[in-house]
C-alpha cells in the first residue's frame, strides 16, 4: 500500500515539520515538480531541484525548506511489507 501527497510551499517557507517515521516504518520518495527545497536530514542540508528525487528511510528525521521561488514536491510513502486492507 502507498499514498502520494502534493504539497505547496511558498518562497522561504520552512514550515513543513521536522519528523520521522520511526514508529511507523514508512519509507518517502519525494519529487521536485516546481521550484527548489533544501532537504535537512541527519546527514546535513540538501538542495533539491525541478526533476529530482530523493529516498528518506523510515528513522531518518526530515525537514523541507522552500528555496527562493517557492517548491512542489510530491511525496510518495509506503511501509514494506504492508498491504492496505479495504473494508
Amino acid at each position: 500500500a502507498w499514498g502520494m501527497n502534493a504539497i505547496e510551499m511558498a518562497p522561504g517557507t520552512a514550515t513543513y515539520p521536522e519528523h520521522d517515521h520511526a514508529e511507523d516504518g514508512q519509507e518517502e520518495v519525494f519529487f521536485v515538480a516546481r521550484g527548489s527545497a533544501t532537504l535537512r536530514t541527519g546527514e546535513g542540508e540538501r538542495r533539491i531541484e525541478t526533476g529530482e528525487l530523493v529516498r528518506v528511510g523510515p528513522g531518518e528525521k526530515r525537514k523541507w525548506i522552500a528555496g527562493d521561488s517557492g517548491v512542489t514536491l510530491l511525496a510518495i510513502g509506503a511501509t514494506p511489507g504492508k498491504a492496505y486492507k479495504s473494508r
